[in-house]
């Protein structure tokens, strides 16, 4: 609350991280039988998204769910709801905060591997079949010897090729 007042304050967006990640979650929360696991996650998205209503400009809905392969990461979310908690997640977000953007975000996807190929092909999928997906934060671990054009060039057509899906690119 305390972030959200003080950007609020100086007149500054705030991008809220993450709301369902593979990271940060409570003991209690590993405990859960499965059959519970949809409402869980149906209830911490609604808490957040609706306490922040308005007031967080962009959210990440899901944080790095896909493995190095471009696989599917077997998270706990994952586990306990398959597959389907992806589109779940973005549909009980948008329901909560019609106005936020609502983007995917993840490491190692900056350029055309893999894991961009399949994470392309996952949001190409998921906005076909009507998940609101507004775009895609691309989580860049760069390093001084990065000056490579063929990583720049690279970049610059996954870029794109996100970008031609109609989502925004973070």
């Amino acid at each position: 609350d305390r972030f959200v007042d003080f950007a609020e304050s100086h007149n500054m967006l705030v991008h809220g991280h993450p709301l369902l990640w593979k990271e940060q979650i409570p003991p209690w929360a590993r405990e859960i039988d499965k059959a519970s696991m949809p409402a869980v996650m149906e209830e911490h998205i609604e808490a957040l998204v609706s306490r922040y209503r308005g007031r967080i400009a962009v959210w990440d809905v899901i944080n790095e769910a896909l493995e190095e392969d471009g696989q599917l990461r077997h998270t706990l979310w994952y586990r306990g709801v398959r597959a389907g908690y992806f589109a779940q997640a973005f549909h009980i977000a948008r329901e909560h905060d019609p106005d936020a953007s609502l983007i995917y975000n993840d490491y190692a996807i900056g350029w055309e591997n893999a894991k961009s190929d399949a994470l392309h092909a996952l949001l190409e999928r998921e906005l076909d079949a009507g998940t609101p997906i507004d775009g895609v934060g691309f989580q860049l671990h760069l390093s001084a010897k990065f000056d490579n054009d063929k990583l720049f060039a690279s970049m610059r057509r996954n870029f794109r090729r996100f970008a031609e899906l109609g989502l925004e690119i973070y």
